[in-house]
């Protein structure tokens, strides 16, 4: 597995305050997180997932605000809660009246702390039910839980022309190398001498079997062959024996360049044999 980060900005943000429960903000640079003078202030923010691939494997996701200079207003706020939306909002039409509702049940909450430029929070649990599509991606909520703060914290909000200082949501991912896969077929007639299959160039591949059935009415005695070279042949182990209609897995123990099957009838038999060979591989 390899890691990969990838980084989102906010498609959009706006934020809400109880004491103008019409007003609108618009294009607003500040997300303003807590309460003054019994306003609740209540701030919003989206990150668009639909360009992220369907398969990624999910390590964690952050969210991260930048704080503005100064950070907040009278005496900033200890805890900031974190809700997912259960409905849409739109900068410049939301007003507080109007606002989305949380999902309650759904909370995250995060302290403050005094003298950091940003706020941190992993948010994963609601990221990889986004990504899962068990629940809606509406956008999340940034607010705090007591009405009678003094005071309230300012954040950099997706307006801002620095990209430096918008919201991020970072999201640690672990991606699947690509294969290539080799499915190779052949039959092999096998006579009361030896018979060979097709020699395989195998060091490249990361995992490799060969798949044998016979296929034909007579016992056949086979092994695998290892070689350095392509010419010169050596025996992994003792003959098996396939039985007409019997199929089995063979697998090199030792590591060399080379591979093939060895076959001969079993004492006894007689006409000619006949083996279904697959060579199934994974190069990484």
């Amino acid at each position: 597995m390899e890691k990969e980060a990838i980084i989102l900005r906010p498609e959009k943000s706006t934020y809400v305050t109880s004491r103008k429960p019409f007003f609108i903000s618009c294009n607003s640079s500040t997300l303003p997180v807590g309460s003054l003078c019994a306003s609740r202030f209540i701030s919003y923010l989206y990150f668009d997932l639909s360009s992220l691939p369907s398969d990624l494997i999910i390590k964690s996701a952050l969210l991260t605000l930048y704080l503005k200079a100064p950070p907040y207003k009278g005496i900033p706020p200890n805890t900031i809660i974190i809700h997912p939306l259960k409905n849409t909002f739109e900068d410049c039409e939301t007003f507080f009246i109007d606002r989305p509702r949380n999902f309650e049940e759904i909370k995250l909450t995060a302290n403050y702390i005094p003298e950091s430029p940003k706020f941190e929070l992993a948010i994963t649990e609601i990221f990889n039910r986004w990504y899962s599509q068990t629940l809606p991606n509406h956008g999340l909520s940034l607010s705090t839980s007591d009405l009678f703060n003094s005071g309230y914290l300012k954040f950099h909000s997706s307006n801002i022309i620095d990209t430096s200082q918008q919201p991020t949501l970072t999201i640690e991912t672990s991606i699947s190398k690509e294969y290539d896969i080799v499915n190779t077929e052949e039959d092999l007639e096998v006579l009361s001498m030896n018979s060979y299959s097709s020699t395989r160039e195998v060091w490249c591949f990361s995992v490799f079997s060969f798949i044998v059935k016979n296929t034909g009415i007579n016992q056949i005695l086979l092994t695998i062959q290892d070689s350095a070279d392509g010419l010169d042949f050596i025996d992994e182990g003792p003959e098996r024996s396939l039985l007409p209609g019997q199929s089995v897995i063979l697998v090199n123990r030792f590591f060399a360049r080379y591979a093939r099957l060895k076959a001969r009838l079993a004492p006894g038999e007689s006409a000619t044999g006949i083996l279904k060979i697959f060579l199934q591989g994974r190069i990484t």
